[in-house]
């Protein structure tokens, strides 16, 4: 990987105690929060139904903010990162969660594991298109057998609010910032045997430069889960993915 890969960007001191000040600050950021314990705790009930046994791998977990949810819903979890820095913030959090500091595309620490359920959030809109390839090649081998890889789009291009925003970017000369679609993301998970099979809406409802109640955030959320059609307008939803039959 070149110095430039996303790879390496979460590795400098202080950056684990930066991401969670923004999530802790920021009003969008907290409502997505929100709305994305929400959202597992549906599709873990919706995947999973009583099942006591789940075992989950939080890829790329950060300083482990989706650990931290998944701990105490599963029977074990384990968050593997590239940057010791994210790791050492996560610490200061998790209780239950083993944490691996590795990149799984020089070598694998679970070569002989399994998981029924492996997470991957902020990571595949954030990678460069070979990276996010590669990484879907690591992790789809993982998923045991009935196993679901869940993950977020967090900058959908099919939202109306991420085109408005890449538009305006655009015109003002500013750099552009990385998007991906919902067909996107099915192209990538069919690359390596895994199909999209659920969308959850997250951030349905964003406008520019104003602050709505986190209610109305989420009825929006809410009545976007009616259809795939709807659900896909989610400024950053959630996807469920597993292997194809």
């Amino acid at each position: 990987m070149s110095n430039s890969s996303y790879v390496d960007s979460h590795k400098a001191p202080g950056k684990g105690r930066q991401y969670d000040e923004y999530y802790a600050t920021d009003a969008w950021g907290r409502y997505l929060w929100s709305r994305e314990q929400e959202v597992l705790a549906q599709a873990l009930e919706m995947f999973f139904g009583s099942r006591r046994d789940v075992r989950a791998l939080d890829f790329a977990c950060g300083t482990g903010r989706i650990s931290s949810f998944l701990e105490q819903h599963v029977a074990s979890c384990t968050g593997v990162d590239v940057s010791e820095a994210m790791l050492e913030q996560a610490r200061h959090k998790l209780e239950r969660t083993t944490l691996v500091n590795a990149n799984l595309l020089e070598q694998s620490p679970f070569q002989k594991e399994s998981f029924d359920l492996i997470t991957a959030f902020r990571f595949f809109v954030n990678a460069e298109p070979p990276l996010r390839l590669a990484v879907a090649r690591a992790l789809a081998p993982l998923l045991a057998p009935g196993g679901h890889l869940i993950f977020n789009n967090h900058q959908n291009i099919d939202a109306p609010y991420m085109r408005l925003a890449r538009a305006y970017a655009g015109w003002r000369g500013f750099e552009a910032f990385n998007v991906l679609s919902i067909a996107q993301c099915r192209e990538l998970m069919s690359e390596v045997g895994l199909e999209i099979i659920h969308v959850f809406p997250v951030g349905t409802l964003r406008l520019p430069k104003l602050a709505l109640p986190d209610a109305l955030y989420r009825m929006v959320d809410r009545i976007a889960s009616a259809s795939e059609v709807t659900a896909r307008l989610a400024t950053s939803p959630i996807l469920v993915a597993r292997r194809k039959a």
